[in-house]
């Protein structure tokens, strides 16, 4: 694997793949899960109403990216939203959206979703979500969420 063209960044890439083919160390504890939920929504019977019968929402493993895939994800993101704020843009959707879009009602979208496919070529934009899930699966750094106490990163 040495190639004088390498940069620091191919290494990376190489290393997330490497570790999306090869790490299976981390895995998810679904008790724990099912005990955050549980607690979370206080409900004793949540997990077996919500998340038993569609055990595949949650992966048992990560995925590994690389820095430059964040980037990449980050660079469309950041268009998108961009592209969202122009006034050809907001005039034109506008134009046929209901009377009650019209007004500001503040944040842009707290559970805004941008669901990527990640494949050889790099990320791909797939869909956006304004309804997005993932409230319960924030990282630690903004409290702590029953996905991330499930994978023991936060305590």
């Amino acid at each position: 694997m040495s190639n004088s063209n390498s940069t620091s960044s191919d290494s990376v890439q190489i290393l997330s793949d490497r570790l999306n083919q090869n790490c299976f160390c981390v895995t998810l504890d679904r008790r724990s899960l099912c005990d955050a939920l549980e607690q979370e929504a206080g409900d004793p019977e949540f997990c077996e109403t919500f998340i038993r019968p569609k055990a595949h929402l949650f992966s048992n493993v990560p995925v590994f990216i690389s820095a430059g895939e964040v980037a990449e994800m980050q660079d469309v993101v950041t268009a998108i939203e961009k592209a969202a704020r122009h006034s050809a843009y907001r005039e034109a959707v506008l134009s046929w959206a209901p009377e009650i879009s019209r007004e500001d009602h503040g944040p842009i979208g707290a559970l805004m979703g941008y669901d990527f496919h990640l494949g050889r070529d790099g990320p791909r934009l797939i869909e956006i979500n304004t309804n997005a899930g993932g409230g319960s699966s924030t990282p630690c750094s903004q409290g702590r969420s029953a996905l991330a106490v499930s994978k023991g990163t936060c305590r």
